[in-house]
């Protein structure tokens, strides 16, 4: 599942992005959930992106004053055998080739939580329970605070 509260943009499509931009002011983006497809026999889990907020290559987001809270990036479980899926970014996810502002923002109490692998497969990942960002991402004068990840990156992770 990707962007659970708000997805900007479809990511890359033939080597280019859609060019979508966001902008949020005074928001508040709330329980929302981001959960990838349990694997059928023998295939992996899908991968949960940005259970508040994901924006996808070549897009762009700027988020002002407003609270990303209790939102939840979730990893698929995985088929027999097949691998579980990751959970990568509770409060938003930012793909590479995409930019990210946070300006006076609170992104508090999000969980990134990675997939169960069964029988030999192995659990996914959850990274970046407040963001996970491998494109642009600045942050002025934001609190990302008492976020959690079931692998690594309670509040920012890569």
């Amino acid at each position: 599942g990707v962007g659970g509260g708000i997805n900007a943009g479809t990511g890359v499509i033939l080597g280019f992005g859609d060019g979508s931009s966001l902008t949020l002011t005074n928001c508040t983006l709330a329980d929302n959930q981001a959960i990838g497809g349990a694997g059928g026999s023998g295939a992996n889990g899908g991968d949960g992106l940005g259970g508040g907020l994901s924006i996808l290559a070549g897009n762009s987001a700027s988020i002002s004053t407003s609270t990303l809270i209790f939102n939840e990036a979730q990893g698929g479980a995985g088929g027999t055998g097949g691998n579980a899926g990751n959970g990568l970014g509770g409060g938003a996810y930012n793909d590479a080739l995409a930019t990210l502002t946070l300006t006076r923002d609170l992104v508090i109490l999000n969980n990134a939580d990675g997939g169960h692998g069964r029988h030999h497969g192995a659990d996914g990942a959850g990274i970046g329970g407040g963001v996970y960002t491998l494109g642009t991402f600045t942050d002025p004068f934001t609190l990302i605070i008492f976020n959690d990840a079931s692998t690594s990156g309670d509040n920012i992770g890569s």
